[in-house]
């Protein structure tokens, strides 16, 4: 069977092959958020349990990540997130529920 497609991010998972992109944006108190792929073409979503780090998991702005990724009913989906190079995401400095209160000087 020839593999035509090798440019498509979800006939690469079959071959555990890795994807560059970076975080488009993330919620860090909902624990989602997209990716984007290098060459721009495609969002996918990526949920907290598909990163890989130890803590929080959460994706910082523009964070450089390499990502295998699969085809669901809403669209491609990581399923597997790591800092470009392998390890670690470094995550958002965001924490949620981190707001800082105004109190009254009195």
């Amino acid at each position: 069977a020839d593999q035509s497609d090798s440019e498509n991010p979800t006939a690469a998972t079959s071959e555990e092959k890795w994807l560059p992109g970076k975080c488009k944006w993330f919620n860090v108190a909902k624990g989602w958020g997209f990716v984007v792929s290098e060459d721009g073409e495609h969002e996918v979503f990526v949920h907290q349990s598909a990163l890989q780090m130890t803590g929080f998991r959460s994706l910082g702005d523009e964070e450089e990540i390499e990502y295998q990724a699969t085809q669901s009913d809403k669209g491609l989906e990581a399923t597997a997130v790591r800092a470009k190079g392998g390890g670690d995401c470094q995550g958002s400095h965001r924490r949620p529920g981190a707001k800082k209160k105004l109190r009254k000087v009195r």
